[in-house]
């Protein structure tokens, strides 16, 4: 009874723990959901694709499952989906031509076309029938054989003459294979003689009106959309237009006796008999894809609402957590969550991007999002603003500063969602707010952007509440880009490089000095400044286009004059000649570095690379990483690449300022569990003991700033045992004291 019960108490624990946290060592993705572009009916289960997520609800109890690189796929940026019934598995297609077959027990991957060298391998369309695949891709036709999971046949060069063709769709119907293509709606018989491969076998079928981009098949008819004329039918002999005049459609479907007609703003049905009559409901917003069950329910790929569907009486919208838009400029961790900022400007010429998604929270497993401009999906409403860029936190108020790079500063009050902008409150400010930071002493700083030389362009708030304005030195003076502050109440402000760059550090006295790529002056790798980070030992790193710089000491920068020191790795300077786009420290003081070629974890020197993640060797969604930044509470690093946002639980959390906060997970250990069981909350340096419960040691370790992690191997190498072990804790010159238990369920 008490395994039983052990075991049924860690099944309901596992099920809110994969929801709220993630073991080390492990990814998760976070894609905007709701920007659904494609669907498969597989019977039981509907699959949705997203821009860069997929997605599935189980019909019958509605619950929704979520499939990503974490568990296997080979991409995130979604094209098509397909549903193979008689081998039961979802054909994926990618944006690169990558094709994955998922099944529950397996997921086979096809690179036949992605690999090819053709110049345009973007698939389109994708259409099954029997054992055969259609896949429609800008450089033709594919034929895959579902059995044998294998291309079986590709047509190319099928245009008139031999020419290239770019193939939208296909469908077959009577006797004949069509493609919409772009020389038009092409044709050829499927009689088992026929040399499809020969473009002599292809006939140019004439439409009325244009090119068709889309098509589908009923019966003996075929459907065909000409984008910005109408939708038509065609029985062999003649075309019947639809009366769906002027319209551009993203996607047509024949299924259970009904044709659907995506316009990608409204959708139309078409029955057996009658015309086809317009789909009318608030959640039908924006329609890429549709069709109808067996039992002639409507099921939608929506891009502004996910998955909408009437199989449950009125119209529906189904999506798992996931912010508003896979868009993420800037990360800013917070106590207990982290902020996912949807702004931005051109990294070359700063102007704004002029983005409206807001900003988005990501805490306890899921998001919460923030913006003017949702009313479907549930957002927080906050003021109207344009491009949120950085954020920092003031916890004796519990509260949040937020810079707008075209409409100022905002506060929002954490304990009850309340918004206000600070602007009229900074005389001098302006609109364009591109840096926000709160110093050790709890003061406010803002920097601003766009101003002229010679203008107070850093802002401070004292203890009072009244600002104060500095004026920074030389000509880009006006341009401040980033604000970091020391121990020492110095503020460094990095500034825009399209007109010098470089950096300024700004007293709390009103000193200034400058630091450029001159030696004596600096001595940066490069006067484009990109990031800057201020490390547990007081240095500050500085990211530019050409690697890392180091000020030792930063917090006497102003006192003396001092050239930034390079990070060595193998006798080299480390990152040399390397883009940095971002950078973070964990509480372990090792350095997480974003570039344009993945993400680099460093030991706290930089003198050893400890791990390098790519879109090649790991989940994250491109190598391309704007931002990373980390929830010091349990060491999770997000990223936010130019392809979405993801998360890896890494090993090291902030160290906590006594045990009274201490947390063991997971806990209990379930069967054949093969990740790290992880201690969090010990203080820094601790030393950590495991003995079982006759005292015996099992393992010992230091912690990585606040955390401990163990294998489960003791110190002979063994798996450990089942049963109750304890945990023994101290400071780096204390007594070890009793400070928890856990149980280990192998």
């Amino acid at each position: 009874m008490t395994a039983r019960w052990l075991c049924a108490a860690w099944l309901l624990l596992s099920a809110t723990l994969r929801a709220q946290e993630i073991p080390v060592g492990t990814w998760r993705l976070h894609p905007a959901y709701q920007n659904g572009v494609a669907l498969a009916d597989a019977g039981e289960r509907v699959y949705v694709a997203a821009t860069n997520g997929l997605f599935s609800l189980q019909k019958t109890d509605r619950q929704l499952a979520t499939y990503s690189k974490v568990d296997g796929l080979s991409g995130n940026e979604f094209a098509a989906l397909a549903w193979d019934a008689p081998r039961q598995a979802l054909l994926i297609a990618y944006t690169d031509g990558n094709l994955d077959f998922l099944t529950e027990a397996e997921i086979v991957n096809l690179r036949a076309i992605a690999d090819s060298r053709q110049s345009d391998r973007r698939v389109y369309h994708l259409q099954t029938a029997g054992n055969l695949a259609y896949v429609a891709t800008g450089f033709g036709l594919v034929v895959l054989n579902l059995a044998r999971r294998e291309v079986a046949e590709t047509y190319v060069r099928i245009g008139p003459g031999g020419s290239e063709v770019a193939v939208f769709a296909s469908a077959t119907a009577r006797d004949s294979l069509f493609v919409a293509s772009s020389q038009g709606l092409l044709a050829a018989s499927l009689a088992p003689g026929v040399n499809r491969l020969d473009f002599r076998n292809w006939r140019r079928v004439p439409t009325p009106g244009g090119l068709p981009r889309t098509l589908a098949a009923r019966g003996g008819s075929l459907f065909l959309g000409v984008d910005g004329r109408d939708a038509y039918e065609y029985d062999g002999r003649s075309f019947r237009a639809l009366g769906l005049t002027g319209r551009s459609f993203t996607h047509l479907a024949a299924a259970n006796n009904l044709v659907t007609f995506c316009t990608g703003q409204a959708l139309f049905r078409l029955g057996l008999s009658g015309p086809a009559q317009p789909v009318s409901a608030p959640l039908v917003a924006a329609p890429q894809q549709a069709m109808a069950d067996a039992q002639g329910n409507l099921w939608l790929a929506d891009a502004a609402l996910g998955l909408v569907t009437n199989a449950y009486g009125d119209f529906q919208r189904f999506t798992p957590s996931g912010p508003f838009s896979s868009a993420a400029f800037r990360l800013v961790g917070l106590p207990g969550q982290m902020l996912a900022l949807a702004g931005g400007y051109n990294r070359q010429n700063y102007d704004a991007a002029q983005r409206t998604e807001g900003f988005y929270a990501f805490a306890q497993g899921t998001w919460r999002n923030f913006n003017a401009v949702d009313t479907r999906l549930g957002s927080v409403r906050i003021p109207p603003a344009r491009d949120w860029v950085d954020a920092a936190y003031a916890p004796a108020t519990n509260r949040v500063y937020l810079a707008s790079y075209q409409n100022g500063l905002l506060e929002w009050d954490l304990a009850n969602d309340n918004f206000r902008f600070l602007n009229a409150e900074v005389p001098g400010l302006g609109p364009s707010v591109a840096a926000v930071a709160t110093d050790a002493a709890g003061q406010l700083w803002a920097g601003a952007f766009g101003l002229r030389s010679g203008q107070p362009s850093v802002f401070r708030r004292g203890g009072a509440g009244s600002w104060q304005g500095f004026a920074l030195p030389g000509f880009n003076g006006g341009n401040v880009a980033e604000l970091v502050p020391d121990a020492a109440g110095n503020v460094w402000a990095r500034l825009a490089p399209f007109v010098g760059g470089g950096l300024v550090v700004l007293g709390p006295d009103g000193r200034t000095r400058r630091l450029s790529a001159e030696r004596g002056q600096g001595n940066l790798p490069s006067a484009n400044v990109t990031c800057l980070a201020l490390d547990q030992e007081g240095t500050m790193w500085v990211g530019t286009d050409n690697g890392l710089g180091l000020f030792f000491g930063a917090a006497g920068v102003l006192d003396r004059p001092t050239d930034a020191a390079r990070a060595v790795l193998d006798n080299r300077e480390l990152l040399r000649g390397e883009a940095i786009n971002c950078l973070a420290v964990d509480g372990g003081n090792r350095k997480w570095v974003g570039t344009n070629a993945g993400v680099w974890l460093f030991s706290a020197d930089g003198s050893e690379v400890l791990a390098r993640f790519t879109a090649a060797n790991s989940p994250l969604p491109s190598n391309l990483v704007r931002s990373v930044a980390i929830v010091d509470q349990t060491g999770e690093v997000f990223f936010a690449t130019e392809a979405g946002l993801a998360s890896y639980r890494g090993l090291a959390t902030a160290p906590a300022p006594d045990l009274a906060g201490l947390r063991i997970f997971p806990n209990p250990v379930p069967p054949g569990y093969g990740g790290l069981l992880t201690i969090d909350g010990l203080v820094a340096n601790a030393r950590v003991k495991i003995t079982d419960v006759a005292g015996r040691l099992v393992f010992e370790t230091n912690a990585n700033g606040g955390s401990a992690t163990w294998t489960g191997a003791d110190y002979r190498g063994q798996r450990a045992r089942p049963g109750v072990y304890l945990v023994y804790a101290s400071a780096a010159e204390g007594t070890p004291r009793l400070v928890g238990k856990f149980l280990w369920m192998d």
